[in-house]
């Protein structure tokens, strides 16, 4: 190692010594929680290179039979986001700077890291890293979205049923990846969050210029979606006092109608005279006559409906039947016609 780079690394080291007793347990909570996260992200980073390589094995196997259709363009995108993804080595990254506490003798023997810290990496070194979380951060939203739209046009031409066994496959890892960078995405913030935090305590000035991963990171709480949304009503729904909006009705203000024994339509009114009640007929014990005036014609029947009159007026007439005209005009009736014998000649008498 030359003079030069020996003296670059060593202005690097800043120990430990120079920190006062507040920043020391803030850098002792980092390194444990931060440990965590780094387990975490290795394992969720080792179940997307999983998927990674089975997509990667379904495209070299169906490149030359697909490679100019619509749908493989789809998968040759959805490998080459994941692709970018493995390549930056977040975990890699992170266990790195969590190792930079410790010094070069710790990339030697792990012993070396169950013990204490002595030194902390320089402003640079963090912004680095940081840079490197926030620009993963966007790679995971930006290859989230493009898997939602690819999801969505496999299960357009699933209509299709061309290929179904390898479309359904494409459908399940695309699903399976969105799962797998949504639980990539949680943890990328939390690494952002806590690098960030150590960074204000032991650069305070460098950290001025690094901006929180999300607008909703710690230290600043999501807005209330309800208070949101009414706010919009209310801006919606402001009305001037001038504009006419017409009158409100309260509904139970309004009578409900009322309807008795007879045969009335619930939609006629009083004045509807189509819509009249008619004299109901009385009993059969009651000999009292009642009239039906009907408008058109002007006709007035009047009839008295007891069982004597029944009995005795009113007379029933039985339904004809063809025997009966022919009783009342024989002539009309079919005659019957006797058929005629036929003549036996003499090769009848012979044979019978």
């Amino acid at each position: 190692m030359s003079f030069r780079s020996a003296s670059y690394m060593a202005s690097l080291r800043l120990l430990k010594v120079g920190l006062d007793p507040a920043s020391c347990d803030a850098v002792n909570a980092f390194l444990k929680i931060f440990r965590g996260h780094v387990r975490r992200a290795q394992t969720a980073f080792s179940l997307h290179a999983d998927e990674v390589a089975i997509l990667e094995r379904l495209f070299y196997k169906g490149k030359n039979q697909h490679r100019s259709s619509l749908f493989w363009q789809r998968v040759s995108e959805m490998r080459r986001y994941g692709h970018r993804l493995q390549e930056m080595r977040t975990c890699d990254l992170s266990e790195a700077l969590r190792i930079s506490f410790y010094g070069e003798e710790a990339t030697m023997s792990a012993k070396i890291l169950k013990g204490a810290w002595t030194q902390y990496p320089s402003s640079s070194r963090f912004m680095y890293t940081l840079k490197q979380l926030r620009t993963c951060h966007h790679l995971i939203e930006k290859s989230r979205g493009r898997l939602h739209d690819i999801y969505h046009f496999f299960t357009l031409i699933m209509r299709d049923r061309a290929f179904m066994q390898l479309t359904l496959t494409m459908v399940a890892i695309a699903s399976r990846l969105d799962q797998v960078l949504s639980q990539v995405d949680n943890i990328v913030e939390c690494l952002h969050d806590e690098c960030r935090q150590v960074f204000q305590v032991l650069h305070s000035k460098q950290a001025r210029r690094m901006k929180p991963l999300t607008s909703y990171s710690i230290g600043n709480a999501a807005p209330d979606v309800k208070s949101t949304t009414l706010a919009l009503n209310e801006q919606f729904l402001d009305v001037g006092e001038d504009e006419d909006i017409g009158q409100s009705t309260d509904r139970t203000a309004t009578p409900t109608p009322r309807f008795s024994g007879r045969n009335m339509s619930p939609l006629a009114t009083v004045e509807d005279a189509a819509y009249a009640t008619f004299p109901q007929l009385g009993s059969v014990s009651d000999p009292g006559p009642h009239s039906l005036d009907i408008s058109i014609g002007n006709i007035n029947r009047t009839g008295q409906f007891t069982a004597s009159a029944v009995n005795s007026g009113i007379s029933v007439k039985k339904r004809k039947t063809p025997e009966d005209d022919h009783k009342h005009n024989p002539k009309s009736a079919p005659v019957k016609t006797k058929k005629s014998k036929k003549k036996r000649d003499e090769i009848d008498d012979i044979f019978g």
